[in-house]
């Protein structure tokens, strides 16, 4: 997690958690200087989401591929538009 956070605070990278232990989200958003991300508002928020860390004992994957496709997707519409916008 250090090297994780010397690599964000370097680069200035947005980034987010989903509140899990809440506590534990609290103290790592104060570490990381970002915002703790609702669990249900994940995937909607990853677009505007640079670095993702997980960490979760589920069993099963919480972001998986399909999600990260919506997501590139809409970057890729939203720059689209920055650019006729500018034309």
């Amino acid at each position: 997690m250090e090297l994780a956070k010397r690599i964000i605070r370097r680069h200035g990278a947005t980034s987010g958690h989903a509140d899990g232990a809440r506590e534990r989200v609290k103290e790592l958003a104060t570490q990381f200087r970002c915002e703790a991300v609702p669990f249900d508002q994940m995937i909607e928020r990853l677009a505007n989401i640079d670095i993702v860390i997980s960490s979760t004992e589920s069993p099963e994957a919480i972001i998986r591929a399909r999600d990260f496709r919506d997501v590139l997707k809409r970057r890729m519409m939203e720059q689209l538009d920055q650019l006729v916008a500018e034309v």
